[in-house]
């Protein structure tokens, strides 16, 4: 299967429809102990990366391009950036440097992943730059004649 940016729109609508009612159950009515705290930051991250996801994938069909990998790559990032605020934040260690400074790296890292990903593409010469190419002579054979 090929995944577009389409499959992926609609691949995150109904992840989301999922996990924030799910999440919304489990930090409304169960009691906050170690496990379910776990269970709510990992609800949380596919949560918040589904909806980024398809949010994400919408903006890139509304104009026309199709690069799955990218949405999928920062719907990632931009999931694991919540959950390690919200898991900085109920360890009581979160300040605003420390966030500044983790949205930092993130934003580096997708700078990153966005120059390679650009360098390695490979985009045709323009016209004036290409070699031009010519066919080759064949080479001509000689005709055997018959000897007398």
């Amino acid at each position: 299967m090929i995944i577009t940016t389409r499959t992926l729109l609609w691949g995150g609508l109904i992840v989301s429809l999922f996990a924030w009612p799910s999440l919304v159950i489990l930090t409304g009515f169960a009691r906050p102990t170690r496990w379910n705290v776990v269970l709510a930051l990992e609800l949380t991250f596919v949560a918040v990366t589904a909806l980024a996801v398809t949010v994400l994938a919408f903006i890139f069909r509304m104009r026309g391009k199709d690069y799955p990998r990218r949405v999928l790559r920062e719907g990632v990032l931009i999931g694991l950036v919540v959950v390690l605020l919200l898991a900085l934040q109920y360890l009581r260690l979160l300040t605003w440097i420390i966030a500044l400074g983790l949205v930092l790296v993130f934003l580096l890292l997708e700078g990153l992943f966005l120059y390679r990903e650009r360098r390695h593409q490979k985009t045709p010469a323009p016209a004036a730059e290409r070699p031009e190419v010519r066919p080759r002579p064949r080479a001509r054979r000689e005709r055997k004649t018959p000897s007398s």
